[in-house]
This record gives C-alpha cells, sequence and structure tokens, in this order.
C-alpha cells in the first residue's frame, strides 16, 4: 500500500517503561518525558543529549501541553534540510531529511517527509549508535514503526544523559520535547547494562484531503491505529589499549599480525593468500595477552567491529571491510 500521513483527530494513548536490566542502578530523573504531547503529534524517535535542553543555548518554543507533573515541556524544532544521496544510476540526488542542527546529541528517528508529492519514510541515525533496528510495518489503516540502538559509556564517561522524544505533527513539522535523565553517578568500576523504553499507540483518520508539507497526497478516506516503540540501551565499554588483527592459515599457523589505536582502524582488511580466519584481539593498557579479548571472523564475514573513543565520553562502533584473498 501506499505510505500516507493523516490529520490525527482521536486521543493519543503514549505509555512509557523504564527496563533497567542488570545492573539495576540507574536513575531516571522527573517525570515521564512527553506524556501528554499534543494529540496530534506521532512520537518518531529520540534525540539524546549530554545536558537539558533548558540549559543549553538553543532557540526554544514553549510547550504547548502539560504532563503529569503539571511543568510544561520546551520543545526544540527540527530543520528541514536538503541532504546529497547517492542515485541509482552512480550519480548523487538531493533528499528532504529534517535535523537538529548545531545541537550536540546523538539522534535516532524516523520521520516521514515529502519527495515528489509522496509520503515516503526516512531515518536519521547519528554514528554513536550501534545494533540498530529500524522497523516500518505497513498494514491497512496505518504503519507500525520500530527504532532501536546502543549507545556504549566509555570508563570516565559522562554522568548522565538526557533522552528528549522526538515527534513529527500531522502537517510534517519535526521537533523534540525536553525530556529526563538517566544518571550513571556511582557506577564507577560496575558494568552499565540498561534500557529505555517508550510506546505510543495512536488512532488516526483521514479528514478529506490528506496533505504533508501543505501538499496535496492523497484524497483517500482512511482511519486505522499504528504503534511506536522506541528503545535505547545504554551498556559499559572498556577501549583496549591497542587492537591487533591476526591472520591465520587452515592449520592455524599465524600468518600476519596488525596492531592499531582505537579509532584508527583500516576502512578495509585484506586478508593474505591462504588466511582461513582472522581474529580482532584487544589488549588492555598493563596486561598480557591472556587477559585480552578476542572476536573470531571466518570467511563468509564481510565486516569487522571495533570501537573508537568519543569527546562525549561515548565509544563509537567503527566497522572494516573484509575482503577474503585466495
Amino acid at each position: 500500500m501506499r505510505n500516507k500521513t493523516g490529520f490525527l483527530l482521536a486521543t493519543g494513548v503514549l505509555a512509557i517503561g523504564f527496563l533497567l536490566a542488570a545492573s539495576g542502578l540507574v536513575s531516571l530523573d522527573g517525570g515521564p518525558a512527553g506524556a501528554q504531547a499534543a494529540q496530534e503529534d506521532r512520537l518518531i524517535g529520540v534525540l539524546v543529549t549530554l545536558d537539558y535542553l533548558d540549559e543549553m543555548d538553543l532557540e526554544l518554543t514553549p510547550g504547548q501541553a502539560a504532563d503529569p507533573d503539571g511543568m510544561y515541556r520546551s520543545r526544540l524544532p527540527a530543520t528541514l534540510i536538503q541532504e546529497e544521496h547517492p542515485s541509482a544510476d552512480g550519480g548523487t540526488v538531493m533528499m528532504p531529511a529534517y535535523a537538529f542542527e548545531g545541537v550536540e546529541g546523538l539522534e535516532l528517528y524516523a520521520p516521514t517527509v515529502e519527495v515528489r508529492g509522496e509520503a515516503r519514510h526516512t531515518s536519521r541515525v547519528s554514528p554513536g549508535y550501534g545494533d540498530v533496528k529500524l522497523g516500518y510495518h505497513d498494514k491497512e489503516g496505518g504503519t507500525d514503526l520500530s527504532l532501536e540502538g546502543t549507545l556504549w559509556l566509555a570508563k570516565g564517561g559522562p554522568e548522565f544523559l538526557v533522552l528528549n522524544p522526538v515527534y513529527q505533527t500531522a502537517s510534517g513539522e519535526v521537533y523534540a520535547l525536553a525530556g529526563d535523565s538517566v544518571g550513571f553517578s556511582g557506577m564507577e568500576g560496575s558494568p552499565i547494562d540498561s534500557s529505555f523504553a517508550i510506546k505510543q499507540n495512536h488512532t488516526w483518520q483521514s479528514k478529506g484531503s490528506v496533505r504533508l508539507q501543505d501538499s496535496l497526497a492523497s484524497q483517500e478516506e482512511t482511519a486505522g491505529m499504528y504503534t511506536t516503540t522506541v528503545e535505547v540501551h545504554f551498556r559499559s565499554l572498556q577501549l583496549p589499549e591497542t587492537y591487533a588483527i591476526i591472520q591465520f592459515d587452515a592449520d592455524n599457523a599465524v600468518l600476519s599480525r596488525e596492531t592499531y589505536a582505537p579509532g584508527e582502524m583500516p576502512e578495509s582488511i585484506e586478508t593474505l593468500p591462504g588466511a582461513a580466519w582472522l581474529v580482532l584481539e584487544g589488549c588492555a593498557a598493563n596486561k598480557g595477552t591472556m587477559d585480552a579479548s578476542r572476536t573470531l571472523y571466518q570467511r563468509g564475514d564481510s565486516l569487522l567491529t571495533s570501537y573508537a573513543p568519543r569527546a562525549d565520553g561515548l565509544c563509537a562502533p567503527v566497522s572494516s571491510g573484509i575482503r577474503w584473498g585466495e
């Protein structure tokens, strides 16, 4: 079926849950962000920041609906921009996208944009996320949306992160609602393994002509229920002092060993003739190879994943392509 965005007429039901995993120590400050966002606005993701939006030097707009704690949440509007993407003929094409320009944060959201009069699903994911899963399920009368990603915290990383839900209005505008923090203070030496989840069930109905960004998109009369589920996982990570890529032949003999600092891994790895498998070894400072972490890669594996430090105290996953020789 063709993707459609309609005017939302019925009340949206928003449920927020915080899933605390193994550590059980992650704290949430304040009330549930976005619990009373405007009824016509759809949850489409999250913007994770190192500070509260109200504490940052940003141009915010006042909240339009009070949430359960009696406060009004400020809003940060996203900018509709044009981005260059590769085209099917090998050239490039400009496509519309929403971005929170000038904001130091990690974006994970999936707005709908208009391309040549048609509503299109898009996504925006910052490089700091890993294990990202995005899903759209078009069904009769609506579309379900799911987003999931993982953030890795380095030793001595941020003491808290702020989770700002991102919404899209019926007319297409995108904004982040000032959110609440998940705290990691007092967890020095303890592993972090926690998750945040937010879910929205929303009933919608088209009323006459359906419009997106003030352009006619459909004349159909439709109604239905859609669901958005957003999950962000937090994991602690001890970066190694060095990485080593070790290549082995079919008899388990070492063919080569090359070492790299985190963040300096090659974009592509060419295996030597006769290489049957390779190992990514991570060696911590002042520790021998007996305590090293190791990940095995065999023929058929096309990507090797390491981690690089970020200025914000997080660790970004880095993929290196594997090109297997004869």
